[in-house]
């Protein structure tokens, strides 16, 4: 009879002591569970759709079409298309997401001149997702179309959009830009961490160049 009681004591021991051990192991297994890297997107949109977008294979012929730096695409639109009233992307090399070069396209379509230019940025102010194996800040687009008028970057205003209600190839968020009420270039980005309105206002209004205040220079290259 003791030994019958003995043997049921032990197993209720052991009974209690699996249960602890497996509660213990538990605990660690769900302490060190990461949740996803999120973050709120701190831009204000409104509904809309993008004023310049159109399909870059429409061109009827290329100038450009391929991985140059800025200097190269700056440099032929200085010697061969000054007048054409187009603003140039200056996507700014030391920057870049170093896996990807930026992609420089300038098309004309019915006589007219247009840009086109995408890339991977990263900014050391704006960072990287924690513990990200390649630093990368955002991805963007921007369609550029000739202006009507003479470019002044003072008279620069900014409409941050997102698209619900169609398919965008690259992003439903872009922002339409203006000069003195004339939109003619709209920016998609995707974004892998906050980045605020005047951030990027700042950016834009510090990257665009207008094509025709610049001067072609030949040099020779030497060995």
């Amino acid at each position: 009879m003791k030994r019958a009681v003995l043997c049921y004591s032990k197993n209720k021991i052991m009974i209690v002591l699996t249960v602890c051990a497996c509660m213990w192991l538990s605990i660690p297994l769900c302490a060190c569970k990461e949740k996803p890297y999120t973050f709120t997107d701190p831009i204000e949109y409104i509904d809309g759709v993008p004023i310049c977008e159109w399909e870059m294979g429409y061109f009827q012929h290329r100038v450009v079409d391929g991985y140059y730096d800025f200097d190269d695409c700056a440099g032929i639109y200085a010697e061969n298309y000054k007048g054409n009233k187009l603003c140039l992307f200056n996507a700014d090399e030391n920057n870049m997401y170093t896996k990807h070069q930026s992609y420089y396209v300038m098309g004309k379509h019915d006589d007219k001149l247009y840009s086109y230019t995408s890339c991977v940025y990263y900014d050391e102010e704006l960072g990287a997702p924690p513990k990200a194996a390649e630093k990368h800040s955002f991805a963007c687009d921007i369609y550029i179309k000739p202006l009507a008028a003479e470019y002044d970057r003072n008279k620069l205003s900014f409409l941050f959009v997102k698209e619900t209600s169609s398919e965008c190839k690259f992003s439903h968020k872009f922002i339409n830009i203006f000069m003195d009420g004339e939109c003619f270039a709209t920016f998609f980005f995707s974004t892998w961490v906050p980045v605020t309105q005047e951030w990027f206002e700042n950016f834009l209004t510090e990257r665009l160049v207008w094509g025709d205040s610049m001067e072609f220079e030949e040099t020779d290259d030497e060995l």
